[in-house]
This record gives structure tokens, C-alpha cells and sequence, in this order.
């Protein structure tokens, strides 16, 4: 929703004084400058309900103050009242304004019309190109520990490789979401999203798959806080690998389905978002021997929170928190319990820099602590991880090189994961870049 300019216009002849009070209204309530300056501290609370009643007591007062009634049709927009504010524009419409105040009343209602449509589309389209340094997932010493905790011999990857490799891919992706108004005034929605997209490695195939997903949702807005339930089912079938030392017996990956629920809750407080949820997600395996596959099913549950705030009006900062529990979904099956029940929790940050109007830069940082409840018969100790992650990109807004590229941007990025467990066989990095060509439309 659009500031409320008309209102800006309404206030600024009113000079900068000690905060107007309740009492002080109820003591003169036919004061014009007095109601004035109570509706523009109103509004720079968020208190939009008092604005309101200030705005329509300045009307009862003044019948053809006009600047009054735009900003009375902003607020009642503002409070998702559309039926209202659009009753309140017709009429201004139909009277002699001047060019200013009928130029605001003309973008209002076009406005107005826009949110009473009851069906938005929105979608994007990505694709570009990424690097990844090692994406056998080789150790960092390039050996394995055995059970006593000597030197198992070379790490040997999914292809059957023993040393780390790069390889870099060209990825694609597509989405759509459609929205539906409730159209009882307070913004509520459902909405449905269908994403498909797709991975190609130039040397390794261990990154080439096929993905899709659909999730269905409700959106729900209160003054105390805005809410979402939703449910997701994504898919991704992965090709079969080459072995390098038997290429007619390819080695085939795990395709998976997860299936998940939740809700999410924000509200925000002045500057700042606050924002947290919960949910559950089934992760089903297959594609390789049944029992294999199976070893890999998990549930999770999980809790986060965050907040997004802004430093100034070019920074702001997000943080974020969780908490997720795993556990094999057929714990009967062999290691199933040991490679997939395991407690994290997770921490992290990011900060956004807007360097000049169209240019964005993101820093980021987060540390997982994953503790794994049960020893593997292969390893020494019960698994123990740490992984941090470091991150770097930049985004240009197409509007910055022409305004017909307003739907387009470009993103450069980079990343580095480091694991740290309490066993070599498990100490990884990766380094990560990619750059990505978007492209937005629907309205």
C-alpha cells in the first residue's frame, strides 16, 4: 500500500509542537490545527484507527476541506477498508478538484481497483550459471577415518573419483503463484504456487536433476499479527551416474518427495518485522535398492524466528533462529536411524546495503550445530558437526540501465560452507558462485 502523500500535504502546514494527547482533543475537539497535528502523530505511530476518527472530525468541521477527505480515503485504504475508500474517491471524482488533488484521486482509484481485483498473478523465470569447487563433497584432507579413528584410505566420491573436483552448471527455474482475495476487507487470501526447474554439470553428473513443486496456501491479516498456513510438495529426480572405473554399470541416485506443512506469524513494530513459525516436512527416498533408499526417509520438525529491521534508509539488518529434530521415518530399516535422527540448531545473519538506488549488496553468515543422536558401527564417535557459512552477493535492478528493464535484475554471488565434524570422514568445504539472470511479470 502506498504512503498516505495527501495526508503528508494535509500536515505540513502544521508546525512542529509538543505531543498532542487525547485529553488535550477531548478538551477542544473543534480545533482544525489541533486534530491536525494529533492525526499526523496518529499516523507516525501506526495508530490508524485514531487517525481516522481525527480525519473524519476535521471533515465534520470543515465540509470542503478536500485535502482531508483524500488522506480520510488513504487511511481507510491503508486499513484494507477498499470498498469504503473507493465510495469516498467516485464522489471526489465527480467534483472540480484542481489538477493536483484529481491527478491523486485518479492514481487512488486505479489503485483501489487493482486490490478489489479478487485473482493476482505473479511469476518469475531464472536462469544462469554456477561454480562449485568440490562437488564430490571430497574430505578436507582428501582420507576417511575407519572405527578406531585411523586412516581409512582416499575418500572416494559417488563416480568414483578419489581427489576433488570443480564443475560448473547451468540452472533454469520457473515459478507462478496465483492469489485469491477473500475480499472481506482485511486482505486475507489463498493462493496456489507450481515451480519446475532443472540442473545441467558440465563435467560431473552428480548435480543434474529435475525438480517441481506445488504448495497451496491461506494469508491471513490482523492488527496483532499477519498469518500464513500453508502445504508443499516438492519432487526432484536425479540422473544416474557414470562410474569412471565401470562406465557400463552406471550408479544410480536417490530421486526424493518431501511433503510439508506450517505456519508462519509476523508482525510488524515501527522499523522492524518480527517474524517466526513452525512445520513439518516428510522426506520419502527412492530410486536405489528399496532398503538403501529407505535408510534416507526422515521426518522433521522445526521452529524458527527472525526480525527484519531498518539501521537507515539505505541498511538494514535480518537475524534469524531455529530449531529442527529429524528422525528416520523407518527406523526398523539398517543405519536408518543413525545417518538421519539428529538435533540443529541454527543461527544467523545477513546485512543488506542499498549503495545507491538500484544496487544492492548482501553479506551474510550463519552457524548450525548438528548433533547426531546414534553412532555409526564405520565411525569412531557419535557424529558431532559444526557448519558455518559465509556469503556475498550483489544484485542490479534493471530500471538503473533502462526503464524497460524493470522487470529484469541481475545477481553475482558467492559462498563458502565449511563443515567441522569430530571425525575427518565428515570435514568438508565448499566454495560456491553463481550468477543469475531473473525476469518478473504479472501484476
Amino acid at each position: 500500500m502506498k504512503k498516505l502523500i495527501t495526508t503528508a500535504v494535509l500536515l505540513t502546514a502544521v508546525s512542529a509542537q509538543a505531543e498532542v494527547t487525547y485529553e488535550q482533543i477531548l478538551m477542544d475537539p473543534d480545533n482544525v490545527s489541533l486534530n491536525q497535528a494529533y492525526v499526523r502523530e496518529r499516523l507516525a505511530a501506526g495508530d490508524l484507527s485514531q487517525a481516522l476518527v481525527s480525519v473524519e472530525r476535521i471533515i465534520l468541521l470543515q465540509p470542503l476541506n478536500m485535502d482531508a477527505r483524500v488522506a480520510r480515503a488513504q487511511i481507510l485504504m491503508r486499513l484494507g477498508n477498499m470498498t469504503s475508500a473507493k465510495q469516498e474517491l467516485d464522489a471526489l471524482d465527480a467534483l472540480p478538484l484542481g489538477d493536483r488533488l484529481s491527478a491523486q484521486v485518479d492514481e487512488l482509484l486505479a489503485e483501489v481497483e487493482a486490490q478489489q481485483q479478487r485473482w493476482s498473478v505473479l511469476g518469475s523465470v531464472s536462469f544462469g550459471f554456477s561454480s562449485d569447487d568440490n562437488v564430490g563433497n571430497h574430505t578436507d584432507t582428501g582420507r576417511t577415518a575407519d572405527a578406531s579413528g585411523l586412516d581409512n584410505g582416499a575418500f572416494i566420491d559417488s563416480e568414483g573419483f578419489d581427489s576433488q573436483r570443480s564443475d560448473e552448471q547451468a540452472f533454469v527455474s520457473a515459478s507462478i503463484t496465483a492469489s485469491y482475495d477473500l475480499g472481506n476487507q482485511t486482505s486475507d487470501s489463498l493462493y496456489y504456487s507450481l515451480r519446475v526447474g532443472g540442473t545441467v554439470g558440465n563435467d560431473s553428473e552428480l548435480k543434474d536433476n529435475k525438480t517441481a513443486g506445488l504448495s497451496l496456501g491461506a494469508k491471513f491479516n490482523r492488527s496483532w499479527a499477519n498469518s500464513q498456513v500453508y502445504i508443499n510438495w516438492d519432487t526432484t529426480r536425479r540422473d544416474d551416474l557414470t562410474n569412471k572405473d565401470d562406465p557400463t554399470n552406471p550408479v544410480k541416485q536417490d530421486d526424493v518427495d518431501t511433503l510439508s506443512a506450517g505456519i508462519s506469524l509476523s508482525q510488524q513494530v515501527g522499523n522492524t518485522t518480527l517474524s517466526g513459525g513452525v512445520s513439518y516436512a516428510d522426506a520419502d527416498f527412492s530410486g536405489r535398492d528399496a532398503a538403501v533408499s529407505d535408510r534416507n526417509d526422515a521426518a522433521t520438525s522445526s521452529i524458527n524466528a527472525g526480525l527484519f529491521t531498518m539501521l537507515s534508509d539505505s541498511l538494514a539488518l535480518s537475524v534469524s533462529a531455529g530449531f529442527e529434530e529429524r528422525e528416520a521415518d523407518k527406523p526398523s530399516v539398517t543405519l536408518a536411524e543413525e545417518t538421519q535422527n539428529r538435533e540443529a540448531i541454527s543461527a544467523g545473519g545477513s546485512l543488506i546495503w542499498q549503495s545507491a538506488p538500484g544496487h544492492r549488496w548482501t553479506l551474510g553468515a550463519q552457524v548450525k550445530k548438528l548433533d547426531y543422536e546414534k553412532q555409526l558401527s564405520t565411525d569412531q564417535f557419535v557424529r558431532d558437526d559444526t557448519q558455518t557459512t559465509y556469503s556475498l552477493s550483489y544484485t542490479l535492478f534493471g530500471a538503473v540501465v533502462d526503464p524497460s528493464l524493470k522487470d529484469w535484475s541481475l545477481s553475482l554471488g558467492g559462498s563458502r560452507t565449511q563443515v567441522d565434524s569430530n571425525m575427518i570422514t565428515y570435514d568438508v568445504t565448499n566454495n560456491r558462485y553463481n550468477a543469475t539472470l531473473n525476469y518478473r511479470f504479472g501484476r
